[in-house]
């Protein structure tokens, strides 16, 4: 994937610059409980309640960007660790928010998609990702 090498082959300090501003981004957003998934405890962020949609929109990129896979009921979805949760979207285009089939939603849930519990990142943290 061409965006994932150009990504890889930036200085250590921009790959942390844009970490860091996921994890702000994120931080800042509400989170709700996903009550009709009582089998998969997490929560989500909506695209609409976001201030800035290309915030949102920059953020799922980088989620894909930066994360890995992970399967989960049959289905394989990107996912990224920030923190002490893991963050994912359903897949769909991202689209304008109005557009139908867009991507609305961002997933997070406690510890980390790769099954070894929280993650806090530091410094050097910025080699995490994993090829997926």
């Amino acid at each position: 994937m061409a965006a994932r090498a150009a990504f890889d082959a930036l200085p250590a300090t921009e790959r942390w610059a844009s970490f860091e501003r996921i994890g702000m981004l994120l931080h800042q957003q509400e989170w709700i409980f996903a009550k009709t998934m009582p089998q998969n405890p997490h929560f989500y962020t909506l695209r609409k309640k976001w201030a800035v949609d290309a915030e949102f929109a920059w953020t799922v990129e980088q989620i894909r960007l930066q994360g890995y896979k992970q399967k989960y009921g049959g289905n394989w979805y990107t996912c990224l660790d920030v923190n002490d949760h893991f963050y994912w979207t359903m897949g769909w285009p991202i689209l304008k928010k109005d557009e139908p089939n867009a991507t609305i939603l961002i997933n997070r849930k406690r510890g980390s998609g790769m099954g070894a519990g929280p993650v806090r990142h530091d410094r050097g943290a910025v080699q995490h990702v994993v090829s997926g």
